[in-house]
């Protein structure tokens, strides 16, 4: 039956590419109940999660949609204010003051450092300085 013939669902995967190869371990229930549980905290099915384990690989980790929107934002500012010290110090915009930049600078920094404890969790992308 060719991919057409099929109808519907998903294309068949390529023979090297499909998972045939099975492997059958036994685990503790305290083994059992970590390995549940870390695959929880990474948004992955168990089986995903345990490949990644025994090929010492790390998991792929989903970014909370809120730290993604919050990463998103941030660049935005940056890359706002980034664009702003150019103009300022082109003599672009004569009406700003500097110490008005300073403190927006400030802020930005005080965030960025907050989320580089986020980071530290690999819940955020590294930002760019």
């Amino acid at each position: 039956m060719s991919a057409t013939d099929r109808g519907r669902g998903r294309p068949a995967k390529e023979p090297q590419d499909r998972r045939a190869a099975r492997l059958t371990l036994n685990f503790t229930q305290a083994e059992h109940a970590a390995l549940v549980r870390g695959a929880a905290a990474e948004g992955l099915a168990l089986s995903e999660y345990a490949r990644s384990a025994a090929l010492r690989r790390s998991p792929a980790r989903l970014v909370p949609a809120i730290n993604r929107a919050t990463y998103e934002n941030l660049h935005r500012i940056g890359a706002n204010l980034n664009q702003w010290m150019h103009a300022i110090n082109a003599g672009l915009l004569p009406g700003v003051l500097m110490p008005d930049v300073r403190e927006l600078r400030g802020l930005l920094r005080e965030v960025q450092a907050e989320l580089k404890i986020r980071r530290g969790e690999r819940y955020l992308p590294e930002m760019s300085s």
